[in-house]
């Protein structure tokens, strides 16, 4: 229920028979189709670093005449937004496309299905009682059934060329050219991408993400004693009651709870994989 946590519409229990509950679920068995999202992709290898190194000697020199008079977090912004607008700047983007079909899914076989609901529009027309027992219905639908055990043949065999493709490397490639189109189909075929699905405690229901994160702290902190507290010479007496869990200043681990905060404004802003930028970016903040 934890990892289908969005086809699960309601579960609830109900009185059956003597002292056996019934659980009853509604489940929403139809396919989840996951799509991929149009994104914008930086082109790093047709950046002009050179201007995107005199525009950050410009922050360079404003950050030194405003070291005195602002703060550090000022500064910081200072920085982080000058380098998300040279970077927007000076780096040509591409928006990617959406990669919603099927790769194994040739031409050749689109032809065939093509063909085959040409077949079925006819073989429907003349799908009467009359003309069922007619010599030109029977070889029309035998002709249809053939076709289409055919295309079924010819996607598995496509299908498992593919995924042979991805787990086996090409032998003018290197030993990493094939990852990424491996982990691409992988992250692909998950089969939900929801996290934690609703959580219920002590029959109070929990649905926001602060509220779970709350709950599943308190569960955590609960398996969790100081040992200087409860420590006891003799180990012969029975089992005291565990104690109180740590704040959150002691060494104990604890799950942080979920709040408004924003991430810092650098990640926002694209990695890019230069060493001009770099370099300009470590000048900067000298």
């Amino acid at each position: 229920m934890l990892s289908l946590g969005k086809r699960i519409k309601s579960n609830k229990v109900i009185p059956g028979i003597s002292d056996h509950d019934i659980a009853v679920i509604d489940l929403n068995i139809y396919p989840i189709r996951h799509t991929q999202k149009p994104r914008s992709i930086p082109l790093y290898r047709k950046a002009d670093w050179d201007s995107f190194a005199d525009d950050m000697s410009k922050v360079q020199e404003d950050i030194k005449s405003k070291s005195n008079t602002h703060s550090v977090n000022d500064l910081y912004n200072i920085f982080t937004d000058a380098a998300e607008k040279g970077l927007k700047k000076h780096i040509p983007h591409k928006i990617a496309k959406q990669k919603d079909g099927l790769p194994w899914i040739t031409p050749q076989i689109k032809r065939l299905m093509r063909k085959r609901d040409r077949l079925y529009k006819k073989t429907k027309k003349r799908n009467t009682s009359f003309n069922r027992s007619t010599n030109s219905y029977q070889s029309l639908d035998k002709k249809y059934r053939d076709l289409k055990g055919h295309i079924q043949k010819e996607i598995r065999k496509g299908y498992w060329s593919y995924i042979e493709s991805l787990i086996t490397p090409i032998e003018n490639d290197n030993e990493y050219s094939g990852l990424k189109r491996f982990w691409t189909y992988i992250k692909h075929s998950r089969k939900d991408d929801s996290g934690v699905s609703t959580l219920k405690v002590n029959g109070e229901t929990f649905q926001t993400t602060k509220d779970k994160a709350d709950a599943l702290n308190r569960q955590f902190e609960s398996v969790f004693i100081d040992d200087s507290e409860c420590h006891t010479q003799n180990t012969q007496t029975p089992a005291q009651p565990p104690c109180e869990p740590m704040d959150s200043g002691g060494s104990t681990p604890r799950v942080t709870e979920t709040s408004g905060v924003d991430p810092p404004k650098s990640g926002h802003i694209p990695g890019p994989n230069s060493h001009a930028c770099q370099t300009s970016a470590s000048q900067t903040m000298a």
